[in-house]
């Protein structure tokens, strides 16, 4: 008789960022946790095609963790999906008016995810482990120069989300799951200039103002071709979550942006 691994996790795409944190996790407390990636990595299984993830499917893990993004061709995977067991990761981007190319298709897929009843959560920016490629970046320059500037005009509300608060969310869907769509962000929203600014305190560099720098080099650069229009178009919209959809179904919330950026911080000094 096969066994059972009814507590049990296959995380798919446990070589990228955030897969990696949550196979991670889950292994540090004991559980039975699978790990697949679509290539040949030691630790980890390889799952390329339906009839793999079958197989793995086939001993009853308690919970499913979908990391690779929507606009990948995943739809065999998708496709597997039986009810809110499955986690599903998207992102806030495909809530912005100024959409990512192959945001359409990303759409279409949550949707599908939805219709099979799976759980898809939206984050926000996702930072932390010094592996990130947003605030994990700004981090490292900042304590190089020890100067941060900040634009004046960088007013634009932020909300980023450290991956350790994303794992810990992802951990009580496994409890008490409930299907549906989730908007996924830190615990506060601030001025993107507040954040920077909040960065400067902590790696104890000189904040200096600019004034009305953000879009000037961001027309400079879309002149240059070296971005996509939309891409900038992003940069000025708001980056938020509404929280209180998931706090309600999950009873979880992220710790304070304070605490998480100081964490950033030391976690982007060992990994560098």
């Amino acid at each position: 008789m096969t066994e059972r691994h009814t507590d049990g996790v296959i995380v798919l795409g446990a070589a990228g960022f955030v897969g990696s944190a949550i196979h991670a996790a889950r292994r540090a407390t004991g559980a039975t946790v699978i790990g697949t990636s679509r290539d040949a990595i030691p630790g980890l299984e390889q799952v390329d095609d339906g009839a793999a993830l079958d197989r793995l499917l086939a001993d009853g893990y308690g919970q499913v963790v979908v990391t690779p993004q929507l606009g990948a061709p995943i739809d065999w995977i998708l496709d597997r999906i039986d009810g809110p067991r499955w986690v599903v990761l998207s992102s806030m981007q495909l809530a912005a008016t100024a959409l990512p190319p192959g945001a359409a298709t990303a759409r279409l897929r949550e949707d599908h995810a939805i219709t099979r009843g799976a759980v898809v959560l939206r984050p926000t920016m996702i930072f932390g482990h010094g592996r990130d490629v947003n605030l994990t970046r700004l981090i490292r320059l900042f304590r190089t120069l020890r100067v941060v500037p900040i634009p004046a005009d960088a007013n634009q509300l932020v909300q980023p989300i450290h991956v350790d608060d994303l794992v810990a969310l992802i951990e009580q869907v496994r409890t008490r799951p409930k299907a549906g769509r989730y908007s996924v962000g830190g615990d506060e929203a601030l001025p993107a200039s507040e954040l920077l600014q909040l960065i400067a305190e902590i790696v104890g560099a000189r904040r200096v103002p600019i004034g009305g720098v953000a879009g000037l080099l961001t027309g400079a650069a879309a002149r240059l071709g070296r971005s996509r229009a939309d891409r900038f178009d992003r940069l000025f919209e708001d980056k938020t979550a509404d929280l209180s959809v998931a706090a309600a179904a999950f009873e979880w919330w992220p710790a304070p942006l304070g605490i998480r950026l100081e964490q950033a911080v030391r976690e982007s000094e060992r990994s560098a």
